[in-house]
């Protein structure tokens, strides 16, 4: 199963690896990361995690229901270690956010039954989320409780690989896994991973494709500029792109985020400019009030930035850095290195910024 769930990343399968051992030899801790697989229809990535239910029957509990987890009832989560979340399709919003965070850390889960007041029970969950969508779970820049991967597609509806898994799962596989992780070695492993805690999870691209995701309004508006490598309305001198300031809110408030989400020039400067901070030798450097200082410069000592408007007047305006330095502040964001597909967009040369 390691060239189909972490195929080309060692250390991916490692720390998975080390997770599910954690789950078996300390069933009452909680690592407080969620395990999170994306993939097509048909790679397996659900075949991996009902293998592990199998280990750990009775105590699991499998749904492709959000409501099984964030309804108004949710006695089915008592005496669960392992929970699989299964091709269920994230439902969003800052409540349902609140509560997968708390079931991943929180050191209780609030039971409410029908007909009898609500209790509290100790919270053992491990949660598994698995599916076919883009979105599947909420996550912000550098979040540490998800830990995302991509299946492989290598063995797509390959039906005889499959049933020989589990044929050899059947004929004692299983107890033998279930020796392995019994027996597992946490704390070399975490030696072997450069790591203090299990809690110290690395961010893989997927978790950065999930942060892309979860974001809305100048956040997604902004990385895909970014990601396109162009803004719009600017003009490029010396790699550096000087864009008047009303013009590039003006295009944010009439895209189709901008119309969801409406701002003043004033809120999208200050929501723009927190996107890129500053970043000198791994550290957001901060300005004489506190504030966190920004990589667009929008003055300097004694003089703003200007450009001429199609009127031929004075406005005010942003010095956009080349579009490469935005994308290492956008990495130090996610807390790892995007895959922006500059061949595919057609971003030869990072040095300048293209404009439409």
């Amino acid at each position: 199963m390691k060239d189909v769930i972490c195929a080309g990343d060692e250390r991916d399968f490692k720390f998975l690896e080390l997770l599910v051992a954690q789950m078996f030899k300390e069933p009452n801790k909680k690592p407080g990361i969620a395990v999170v697989i994306r993939g097509d229809e048909g790679v397996g990535k659900s075949f991996f995690v009902e293998r592990l239910c199998d280990l750990i029957a009775p105590y699991f509990f499998r749904t492709s229901d959000p409501e099984h987890i964030f309804g108004d009832h949710n006695c089915q989560l008592k005496n669960v270690i392992l929970h699989h979340l299964e091709e269920a399709v994230w439902p969003g919003g800052k409540k349902t956010e609140s509560l997968l965070k708390h079931l991943i850390t929180g050191p209780e889960i609030p039971i409410n039954d029908k007909f009898v007041p609500v209790y509290s029970v100790p919270n053992h969950l491990h949660l598994f989320i698995t599916g076919n969508p883009d979105w599947l779970v909420a996550t912000g820049f550098r979040a540490r409780r998800i830990f995302a991967l991509h299946a492989s597609d290598a063995h797509i509806k390959d039906f005889k690989y499959f049933a020989a898994l589990q044929e050899w799962f059947k004929s004692g596989g299983d107890a033998a896994l279930l020796h392995y992780y019994l027996n597992y070695d946490i704390n070399a492993a975490l030696s072997e991973l450069g790591l203090g805690d299990i809690r110290m999870v690395h961010i893989t691209k997927e978790h950065i494709e999930q942060q892309k995701q979860s974001m809305s309004g100048v956040k997604e508006w902004a990385v895909n500029w970014v990601e396109l490598g162009e803004w719009p309305y600017g003009e490029v001198r010396e790699g550096h792109c000087y864009v008047i300031k009303s013009l590039l809110c003006h295009d944010y408030n009439n895209s189709p985020l901008g119309k969801r989400q409406p701002l003043t020039e004033r809120q999208f400067g200050i929501q723009f400019l927190g996107l890129f901070p500053l970043v000198i030798d791994g550290l957001k450097q901060n300005a004489g009030n506190g504030r966190v200082k920004s990589a667009i410069r929008v003055s300097a000592p004694g003089a703003s930035v200007q450009e001429r408007n199609s009127s031929g007047k004075q406005a005010d305006a942003y010095d956009i850095p080349p579009i490469a330095e935005l994308r290492k502040v956008m990495d130090f964001n996610f807390g790892g290195e995007s895959d922006w597909n500059e061949k595919e967009n057609g971003v030869s040369d990072t040095k300048t910024i293209r404009l439409i």
